[in-house]
């Protein structure tokens, strides 16, 4: 430990350097430069916490006035190891300071990213109301290519707010409070430390990304060629003028505009001052105005109150919106108009007649029809109107039918929908999205064939030639046609739940709570998989393949969470769906999970069933031709011997036999129907002690879909899990121990312990 002074201005660590030593900061404060920023680190903070796991300095540190450092050195981890052994009072000290300075680099990280989001929304909605007024004054669209390529952040470079809220709550914690917790287990203070590293660098990195984003396409709103969004707007309010109409909406489109612009701190000062003194000293006023009748637009940013409430009124015309929007033809819209009142007068909207049944049949297709046609052109736009993102999201068409309480209250969910969303839940517009931009593939149809194989039986039936396949295979397009074709048309009824009474288009009487605590989020499904994985924690975890040669591994076995993939239906439904086990042939791709949007059911129940219905299905693919074979063991075909011979089994008494005949009968003996029910005991009841299957399906079921940790010690004394427990344990210990050889000789061949096999190593602990 040494007390060293650096005077203001010293570039005293230069990036690439090898790390020697760790410095903490007593007085004064230092600029952390990366690639495109800065970041303040104060008294308190530990410099070169982002170089320990690679032992060079990542980032260049220069004195912004004179400064008083304490430095240790450190150039391997038993370093810092020592310094806590020698001198334990310091541990503390180090953590705090160390989740303090992630604090700070998280915390600048969100501000980055924000701005990242809302510079999209501001690029999307001003071309979105560009377009509109041109539409509506009659004036022609100018080409603007750049909004056709302009794309939001990439989920790559999000961080997810439970992260950032983390270590924002630690920092917050007095020293005086952490500092008897960490004295007295001094090992987890190295651990705290080198995780927060791990997070800092990988904020960081993240952070570059997020300027790299903002740097490339800043030109889009404001750029030295002048072909931005501003001239855009600019030419556009110069042209309204001449038409002798009001132009205070444009103006204020403007403002909105260089507000954001001033804001971004993105552009420099000349360039900004050159082309808004332009704008302010142009004369629009010399050309005569005339009064006529404005009618506000569906979709432009404006958030005062009164505005607001004007483009609320306006949903009375939805339909019509959405239907022009569309570009449907006039006979068409007729049509639809037609059959969306012939529902509206239906004195028994229950009614399950002919003629009624024939309605909602027509107006299913009309409104698939009409969602292809406005999707289409929505993924091609930047910017969704509000209205349209009702559509799309919730069903929504017509005010009528879904009522004004209701729409008014879909209006404002349609403008959160972000909390319905994640890195693996997708509202349906998202899920589109997401194939479109070919992040996901489509999912499987009827006959169980993806789009490749769906393309090649096409070819062999002479629908298509080979020439067409190639082309089609590279269609993106043609990929969220087959979705919408396949997966969407056939899940959207089941999910709603009452398929006798099903229409696609949003229902006043389906919505029976408020919709915002119908609402789905994001939120509460991640919560409930967590609640699925506290008790069958291995429900998500696939065997992936682990080579490297060069470190004289030619084949691995390791263990891979791969969480499913939600797609949240546009209805208010009842039911949930297990659609597909895995996204492709590979065992490692997610599975996916249709949930309804908006739900009053339980959704824990329908998580839990979907799961039990998640581990038969992904088992029967593991498996393959041999899914029922008993000689293969196998959750499948264990459950299926146990179920096909359970009369003559001697371990089962009569009672048991009799209550499996039942459970036969209610699910029409469809073993897998009789497993899930077994399943949702097991995870409802059986986990909690309380015990209410036969001895046989309790012991498959522990075998395949074993409790997690904290249940099994909780258990282990208990004599209906005591012996099943120990030879379970004697089992994982030898996968464990196989795991920790490989482990210790691929390190010592001088492999690196990769993301995969720290989460591998993870599993054997759960």
């Amino acid at each position: 430990m040494e007390t060293i002074k650096i005077e203001k201005g010293q570039h005293f660590i230069k990036c690439g350097e090898k790390q020697k030593e760790l410095y903490i900061i007593l007085q004064g404060r230092v600029n952390m430069l990366t690639k495109n920023d800065s970041i303040l680190l104060e008294a308190g903070n530990i410099i070169g916490l982002a170089a320990c796991a690679k032992r060079v300095h990542q980032y260049d540190y220069i004195a912004l006035e004179n400064t008083v450092m304490v430095s240790y050195a450190y150039t391997k981890t038993e370093d810092m190891a020592n310094i806590f052994k020698t001198q334990p009072k310091y541990a503390p000290v180090f953590t705090l300071a160390a989740v303090k300075q992630a604090n700070a680099v998280l915390q600048h990280y969100k501000r980055i990213f924000l701005l990242a989001k809302k510079f999209y929304k501001c690029g999307a909605d001003t071309f979105g109301n560009y377009r509109f007024f041109c539409t509506k004054y009659g004036i022609a669209e100018k080409k603007f290519s750049k909004m056709q390529e302009l794309v939001a952040l990439d989920e790559k470079a999000i961080i997810e707010e439970w992260r950032i809220q983390y270590y924002q709550a630690f920092a917050k914690r007095p020293l005086a409070e952490l500092e008897k917790f960490y004295l007295d287990h001094l090992d987890m203070n190295l651990g705290e430390i080198f995780r927060t590293s791990e997070i800092m660098r990988k904020a960081v990195e993240k952070m570059e990304a997020v300027w790299e984003y903002l740097n490339y396409w800043k030109s889009v709103l404001l750029s030295t060629d002048r072909d931005d969004l501003f001239q855009l707007i600019f030419d556009l309010e110069i042209q309204v003028s001449k038409t002798n109409v009001k132009r205070k909406e444009i103006a204020q489109m403007m403002e909105k505009l260089i507000q954001f612009i001033q804001e971004s701190q993105l552009y420099s000062e000349k360039e900004m001052q050159e082309r808004f003194k332009e704008y302010k000293e142009y004369d629009f006023t010399a050309i005569p105005e005339k009064k006529v009748e404005e009618t506000p637009p569906l979709e432009k940013e404006l958030p005062e109150e009164e505005v607001v409430e004007e483009e609320k009124e306006n949903l009375q015309d939805s339909l019509e919106y959405i239907l022009n929007y569309a570009s449907c033809e006039p006979e068409q819209v007729a049509q639809i108009q037609e059959q969306i009142a012939s529902y509206r007068e239906l004195t028994d909207i229950y009614s399950t007649e002919d003629s009624v049944r024939k309605l909602r049949k027509s107006l299913a297709a009309s409104y698939y029809s009409v969602y292809k046609a406005a999707i289409k052109r929505a993924l091609k736009e930047p910017g969704v109107p509000q209205i349209l993102k009702m559509f799309f999201n919730f069903g929504y068409m017509d005010a009528q039918l879904a009522g004004m309480e209701n729409v008014n209250a879909l209006y404002d969910l349609a403008d959160r929908l972000v909390l319905c969303n994640s890195d693996h839940i997708f509202t349906m517009f998202e899920w589109l999205k997401a194939i479109y931009e070919g992040k996901r593939e489509p999912s499987r149809n009827e006959f169980d064939l993806d789009y490749a194989g769906y393309l090649a039986d096409m070819r062999k039936n002479g629908n298509i030639t080979e020439r067409e396949q190639k082309e089609w295979q590279e269609d993106q397009w043609r990929k969220v046609e087959f979705e919408i074709e396949n997966m969407f048309t056939s899940s959207n009824r089941a999910v709603y739940g009452k398929i006798s009474i099903f229409t696609p288009l949003l229902c006043g009487y389906d919505i029976v709570n408020s919709a915002e605590s119908m609402l789905v989020t994001a939120r509460k499904i991640d919560e409930l998989l967590e609640e699925i994985k506290k008790v069958d924690y291995s429900i998500f975890y696939r065997e992936v393949m682990f080579s490297d040669p060069e470190h004289d591994i030619t084949r691995e076995f390791l263990k891979k969470e791969v969480l499913p993939d939600i797609i949240l239906m546009p209805n208010a439904g009842s039911n949930a769906m297990m659609w597909q086990e895995t996204a492709g042939t590979r065992r490692d791709t997610p599975g996916r999970f249709l949930f309804p949007i908006l739900t009053t059911a339980n959704l824990e129940e329908l998580m839990i069933e979907n799961a039990g219905r998640f581990r038969w299905e992904i088992c029967r693919k593991e498996q393959g031709a041999r899914w029922n074979d008993v000689r293969e063991q196998s959750l499948t075909s264990e459950y299926y011997d146990y179920i096909q011979y359970y009369r003559k089994n001697h371990e089962l008494s009569a009672d048991a036999k009799e209550k499996i005949k039942n459970a036969l009968w209610k699910s029409k003996n469809n073993y897998r129907e009789v497993f899930i029910k077994d399943y949702q005991i097991w995870m409802r009841y059986e986990s909690r002690g309380s015990f209410r299957m036969n001895r046989v399906a309790r012991g498959i079921l522990f075998r395949y879909c074993p409790f997690s940790k904290d249940m099994r010690i909780a258990l282990k004394d208990n004599p209906m899990y005591q012996e099943m427990i120990q030879k379970y344990e004697i089992l994982e210990g030898r996968k464990k121990r196989h795991m920790e050889l490989f482990m210790d000789r691929y390190q010592k061949a001088g492999g690196d312990m990769t993301e995969e096999l720290l989460e591998n190593e993870k599993y054997y602990d759960l």
